[in-house]
């Protein structure tokens, strides 16, 4: 029932999005949905949830019954029921720890799910980006085509020489490889996408680069990043657990209980009674809980290290975006444009050249292309920093 009800709302949330438009958000969110590797992992949390409380319950119940014989048959008998139990404060111990590492069980599953989530983003980002170097250079091939026209017929005028004509088939060559490659790419990004959507397909051809962020977080956001990092709660999911593990190891010492029933016949007489006992770990229990505090000790010290390291990743990654963002903004879009506009005009109007009309032109979709890959490295910055 369970898989069905998830087949339902993938194909509901799947319709949604191909009706109206796709963005990188929705492809993501059908991918957590429809992930098998995330599938699996909430399976696995699911049984060592189970194997969690099947640890705080009593132990087996013991049924022995030992008959003794002689020539004539049945001498004697014996008849035992026995249940062991822990001490009440252990059961308490244990279930506060149970509830700690369910904890970080979700954390931990949680951080599987940000992984994979950042993972499925930046590929759709590359897609975007491959997309959009493509059609930069179709236009670039357009305007070599253009060129190969013109130099043929420069050639039959003898106004042009084959060097030069081999020169712009070298140049068509190089472009063509690139286009090639960058296809090969897209494809590749697209199966993999794919894949991680459960090998269910995914509305792709409309997906567009988002505008990056372009201003850098404050300190208060800066340590709300580092405070819900998978990796810090992850690190401090664990070390409360290491702390309710050491009232776990403490309760060692408190007695364990033992409570049964047991039966004798001899002939025709039967005796029985209660049993009761009383167990002691006299030789284990002090290095259970120095083991526990050590690992405790540990679990903190970690945490900070792990606090540490993640601020020092978001202070790189903030100061790359920043870098980022001032290279960009050397280049002007609107003088790009604006340029090409007149050379358009110039063109038509026949006062330039075909040669110098396509280098102006290929100058200026070089500088775009240059500027929508600083645009992609930008967007996979701000994946790593807000995932």
């Amino acid at each position: 029932m369970r898989t069905r009800a998830t087949a339902m709302a993938a194909a509901l949330i799947f319709g949604a999005i191909t009706a109206g438009a796709e963005t990188i958000d929705d492809i993501v969110s059908l991918i957590e949905l429809n992930n098998l590797s995330l599938r699996e992992s909430a399976s696995t949390m699911a049984a060592d949830i189970d194997d969690l409380k099947s640890e705080n319950r009593p132990g087996a119940t013991s049924i022995e019954f030992n008959p003794f014989f002689n020539r004539g048959g049945i001498s004697s008998s014996e008849f035992i029921v026995k249940q062991d139990f822990d001490f009440p404060t252990a059961y308490s111990a244990r279930s506060s720890a149970g509830k700690a590492k369910r904890e970080e069980m979700k954390i931990s599953a949680d951080e599987i799910r940000r992984q994979t989530a950042l993972e499925a983003r930046k590929k759709c980002l590359e897609l975007c980006m491959t997309r959009e170097a493509n059609a930069l250079l179709d236009r670039r091939i357009a305007l070599n085509e253009m060129l190969q026209k013109a130099s043929d017929e420069k050639l039959k005028l003898n106004e042009s020489t084959g060097i030069e004509r081999n020169l712009t088939l070298l140049d068509a060559m190089e472009l063509k490889a690139e286009r090639a490659g960058n296809l090969a790419t897209i494809a590749r990004i697209e199966r993999e996408l794919t894949a991680m959507n459960g090998g269910l397909p995914l509305p792709l051809d409309k997906l567009e680069l988002p505008e990056g962020i372009m201003t850098s977080p404050d300190e208060g956001t800066l340590n709300s990043l580092v405070d819900g990092s998978s990796q810090v709660r992850s690190a401090e999911a664990s070390a409360a657990a290491s702390e309710k593990d050491v009232a776990v190891a403490k309760n060692s010492w408190a007695p364990g209980l033992s409570l049964g029933y047991r039966m004798e016949t001899e002939g025709k007489s039967a005796a029985h009674g209660m049993m009761i006992g009383i167990g002691f770990d006299l030789f284990t229990a002090s290095d259970k809980v120095k083991a526990a505090r050590n690992r405790e000790t540990a679990a903190r010290l970690k945490v900070e290290n792990t606090r540490i390291a993640e601020r020092a990743e978001q202070e790189s990654l903030i100061a790359e975006m920043e870098a980022t963002r001032s290279l960009m903004e050397a280049y002007d879009i609107d003088l790009l444009d604006k340029t090409q506009g007149m050379l358009d005009t110039a063109f038509k109007d026949g006062s330039m050249t075909v040669e110098d009309y396509c280098e102006g032109t290929d100058k200026i979709l070089s500088q775009k292309s240059e500027y929508s890959r600083l645009r992609y490295r930008l967007m996979t910055l701000s994946a790593d920093l807000y995932k």
